[in-house]
């Protein structure tokens, strides 16, 4: 579950997607 009751967990939630996608970047090349 992602609580999102604020900008601070917004933030949070695209911190988290803007990681797994670098993530997948790096595996990917």
């Amino acid at each position: 579950m992602v609580d999102i009751t604020g900008p601070k967990g917004a933030k949070r939630e695209i911190a988290d997607a803007r990681a797994r996608t670098a993530r997948r970047c790096m595996e990917s090349l």
